[in-house]
C-alpha cells in the first residue's frame, strides 16, 4: 500500500479489514464445525458400542443406563445446537 492518504487508501484498509474479519469468522466457524462434530460423535460412539453389547446378548442393567445417559447427553447437545443456531439466526435478522 503506497504511503498516502486518501479515499483509495481508507477503501483500501476498509476492504482489507473487511476480508480479515470474514476470513476469521470462516476460520471459528471451521472451529466450530469440528468441535461440535466431536461433541456428537463420542457420546453416539459409546451409545454404539453398549447397543452392540445388547445385541450379543452381553448387556446388562447398568449398560441399560449408560445407553440412557449417553441418549439424553446427545438430546442435551442437539438442544445446544438448536438454541445457537437460533441465536444467530435472529442476531443477523436484528431481531
Amino acid at each position: 500500500m503506497p504511503p498516502t492518504d486518501d479515499e483509495i487508501r481508507h477503501l483500501a484498509l476498509t476492504v482489507n479489514g473487511m476480508l480479515d474479519r470474514i476470513s476469521d469468522g470462516r476460520r471459528a466457524m471451521d472451529r466450530f464445525t469440528t468441535d461440535a462434530a466431536h461433541e456428537l460423535r463420542t457420546p453416539l460412539m459409546a451409545l454404539q458400542g453398549e447397543l452392540e453389547l445388547s445385541a450379543r446378548g452381553l448387556g446388562d442393567e447398568a449398560s441399560l443406563g449408560r445407553m440412557q445417559h449417553q441418549a439424553a447427553r446427545l438430546a442435551e447437545l442437539v438442544d445446544d445446537l438448536v438454541l445457537l443456531f437460533l441465536g444467530g439466526f435472529l442476531l443477523t435478522r436484528g431481531l
